[in-house]
Protein backbone atom coordinates (compact mmCIF):
# COMPACT_ATOMS: atom_id res chain seq x y z
CA UNK A 1 0.00 0.00 0.00
CA UNK A 2 1.34 3.41 -1.16
CA UNK A 3 1.17 5.95 1.93
CA UNK A 4 2.27 9.47 0.70
CA UNK A 5 3.01 12.39 2.99
CA UNK A 6 0.78 15.03 1.68
CA UNK A 7 2.09 18.43 2.82
CA UNK A 8 0.41 21.61 1.45
CA UNK A 9 -1.08 24.97 2.61
CA UNK A 10 -3.18 26.16 5.62
CA UNK A 11 -5.84 27.12 3.41
CA UNK A 12 -6.44 23.45 2.35
CA UNK A 13 -6.22 21.82 5.71
CA UNK A 14 -9.08 23.82 6.61
CA UNK A 15 -11.11 22.56 3.72
CA UNK A 16 -10.50 19.01 4.21
CA UNK A 17 -11.39 19.68 7.78
CA UNK A 18 -15.10 21.27 7.01
CA UNK A 19 -15.31 18.61 4.81
CA UNK A 20 -14.74 15.77 7.69
CA UNK A 21 -16.90 17.54 9.48
CA UNK A 22 -20.09 17.79 7.24
CA UNK A 23 -19.95 14.13 6.26
CA UNK A 24 -19.22 10.74 7.23
CA UNK A 25 -16.17 10.34 5.51
CA UNK A 26 -12.22 10.37 7.28
CA UNK A 27 -10.13 13.01 6.05
CA UNK A 28 -8.34 9.92 3.82
CA UNK A 29 -11.21 9.00 2.01
CA UNK A 30 -11.79 12.93 1.07
CA UNK A 31 -8.09 13.24 -0.20
CA UNK A 32 -8.46 9.91 -2.10
CA UNK A 33 -11.93 11.02 -3.46
CA UNK A 34 -10.11 14.26 -4.80
CA UNK A 35 -7.36 12.21 -6.55
CA UNK A 36 -9.81 10.00 -7.93
CA UNK A 37 -12.39 12.61 -9.53
CA UNK A 38 -9.04 14.67 -10.49
CA UNK A 39 -7.87 12.34 -12.92
CA UNK A 40 -10.90 12.31 -15.32
CA UNK A 41 -11.39 16.10 -14.67
CA UNK A 42 -10.75 18.17 -17.87
CA UNK A 43 -9.59 21.23 -15.09
CA UNK A 44 -7.06 19.13 -13.31
CA UNK A 45 -5.60 18.31 -17.25
CA UNK A 46 -5.29 21.74 -18.25
CA UNK A 47 -3.78 22.39 -14.92
CA UNK A 48 -1.51 19.98 -15.55
CA UNK A 49 -0.83 20.59 -19.18
CA UNK A 50 1.58 23.77 -18.97
CA UNK A 51 3.92 21.22 -17.01
CA UNK A 52 3.93 18.16 -18.88
CA UNK A 53 7.06 16.88 -20.79
CA UNK A 54 7.53 17.79 -24.71
CA UNK A 55 5.65 15.04 -26.76
CA UNK A 56 4.37 12.89 -23.20
CA UNK A 57 0.64 13.25 -23.04
CA UNK A 58 -0.77 12.40 -19.68
CA UNK A 59 -1.70 8.75 -18.70
CA UNK A 60 -5.52 8.00 -18.85
CA UNK A 61 -6.57 6.44 -15.17
CA UNK A 62 -7.59 2.97 -14.66
CA UNK A 63 -10.39 3.72 -12.42
CA UNK A 64 -13.24 4.52 -14.17
CA UNK A 65 -16.07 7.58 -12.14
CA UNK A 66 -17.99 3.95 -11.05
CA UNK A 67 -14.77 2.51 -9.33
CA UNK A 68 -16.15 3.67 -6.23
CA UNK A 69 -14.00 1.41 -3.80
CA UNK A 70 -10.84 2.87 -5.32
CA UNK A 71 -11.38 5.63 -3.08
CA UNK A 72 -13.75 4.64 -0.99
CA UNK A 73 -11.72 1.49 0.95
CA UNK A 74 -7.88 1.60 2.41
CA UNK A 75 -7.64 -1.96 -0.08
CA UNK A 76 -10.63 -2.15 -2.43
CA UNK A 77 -11.19 -5.21 -3.34
CA UNK A 78 -10.06 -5.01 -7.44
CA UNK A 79 -12.93 -6.07 -10.41
CA UNK A 80 -12.15 -8.01 -13.10
CA UNK A 81 -13.65 -5.50 -16.08
CA UNK A 82 -16.14 -7.57 -18.87
CA UNK A 83 -14.12 -8.17 -21.86
CA UNK A 84 -15.71 -9.00 -25.38
CA UNK A 85 -15.47 -12.74 -25.61
CA UNK A 86 -13.98 -12.46 -28.96
CA UNK A 87 -10.65 -11.05 -27.13
CA UNK A 88 -8.25 -13.11 -26.31
CA UNK A 89 -5.62 -10.39 -25.72
CA UNK A 90 -6.24 -10.89 -21.77
CA UNK A 91 -2.11 -11.07 -20.47
CA UNK A 92 -0.70 -13.51 -23.45
CA UNK A 93 1.64 -12.69 -25.76
CA UNK A 94 1.91 -14.18 -29.47
CA UNK A 95 2.84 -12.93 -32.82
CA UNK A 96 0.09 -11.44 -35.12
CA UNK A 97 -0.09 -10.58 -38.92
CA UNK A 98 -2.60 -7.91 -39.35
CA UNK A 99 -2.31 -5.97 -42.93
CA UNK A 100 1.28 -7.20 -43.69
CA UNK A 101 2.24 -5.83 -40.43
CA UNK A 102 4.28 -8.44 -38.28
CA UNK A 103 3.52 -7.76 -34.63
CA UNK A 104 5.88 -9.77 -32.09
CA UNK A 105 4.70 -10.79 -28.63
CA UNK A 106 3.95 -7.40 -26.56
CA UNK A 107 4.56 -4.85 -29.30
CA UNK A 108 8.53 -4.92 -28.82
CA UNK A 109 9.49 -5.05 -32.96
CA UNK A 110 6.92 -3.95 -35.65
CA UNK A 111 8.01 -5.15 -38.72
CA UNK A 112 6.21 -4.12 -41.87
CA UNK A 113 7.63 -6.62 -44.70
CA UNK A 114 5.89 -5.32 -47.58
CA UNK A 115 7.89 -1.81 -46.93
CA UNK A 116 10.88 -3.46 -45.55
CA UNK A 117 11.07 -0.82 -42.60
CA UNK A 118 11.48 -2.02 -39.04
CA UNK A 119 10.75 -0.18 -35.67
CA UNK A 120 11.70 -1.12 -32.21
CA UNK A 121 14.40 -2.36 -30.34
CA UNK A 122 17.81 -3.93 -32.64
CA UNK A 123 20.46 -5.42 -30.66
CA UNK A 124 24.12 -6.64 -31.93
CA UNK A 125 24.24 -10.54 -32.34
CA UNK A 126 27.87 -11.57 -31.74
CA UNK A 127 29.67 -14.04 -34.25
CA UNK A 128 29.06 -14.53 -38.27
CA UNK A 129 25.31 -13.85 -38.03
CA UNK A 130 24.84 -9.96 -38.97
CA UNK A 131 21.29 -8.03 -39.13
CA UNK A 132 20.59 -6.14 -42.29
CA UNK A 133 17.47 -3.93 -42.55
CA UNK A 134 15.89 -6.28 -40.05
CA UNK A 135 16.80 -9.45 -41.85
CA UNK A 136 19.30 -11.99 -40.44
CA UNK A 137 22.15 -12.67 -42.41
CA UNK A 138 23.92 -15.95 -41.33
CA UNK A 139 28.00 -16.34 -43.14
CA UNK A 140 28.57 -20.45 -42.97
CA UNK A 141 32.70 -20.50 -43.72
Amino acid sequence: MYRPTVRYDDIFRDYVDKLFHTCHLDRNQIIRGALFAAAHSKEFQELLKPFCKKDVSLPFPSWQLEDGQYWMEQRPVKKERRRDVNDDSAGKTKNSIVDGTVRYGSGDLQENRRLGTQQGPTREIPGRIKTENGRIKIRIG
